[in-house]
């Protein structure tokens, strides 16, 4: 049975997700920046294969600019802190990075299993993929560039 706001998130578009920030601010889904395709990603700072896929995430030259890019993790926020430093998140204007705590609530709403996880949305919020743990890197930037 599915409870809380996930009993509100419409089948196939962007769940309507909350994370806290590094910052203490708590960012929600819908902050998102409109007409862009996103990208979701479900990961652990200290997950190798999310260590492999932040290093692309933040490569420069890389097709992910255009997409607005919300990180999320169970994690505390020391954590969340450490990741930022290490990766200069903040010099990236379309990356989000924060943590849903305990609530699981994309945990449970997408079943995830293995890290890191990426959703990729449409500039509508229309999920067209879904990635688990070792993300085909080159295939999902090829779906990027066709957006």
């Amino acid at each position: 049975m599915v409870t809380g706001a996930a009993a509100f998130a419409q089948k196939g578009k962007l769940p309507p997700f909350r994370m806290v920030q590094e910052n203490g601010v708590v960012f929600k889904a819908e902050q998102l920046p409109v007409g862009k395709p996103i990208l979701l990603v479900y990961f652990s700072p200290d997950c190798d294969h999310c260590a492999v896929l932040a290093k692309q995430l933040f490569k420069q030259g890389n097709p992910f600019k255009k997409a607005s890019i919300a990180m999320v993790t169970f994690l505390p926020l020391d954590k969340v802190a450490q990741f930022n430093h290490k990766y200069a998140t903040s010099t990236f204007k379309n990356v989000f990075v924060g943590t849903e705590g305990s609530s699981f609530f994309l945990r449970k709403y997408f079943g995830i299993m293995d890290m890191p996880f990426v959703a990729l949305y449409d500039k509508d919020g229309n999920l067209l993929q879904k990635y688990e743990r070792d993300i085909p890197f080159d295939s999902l930037s090829f779906r990027l560039r066709q957006l």
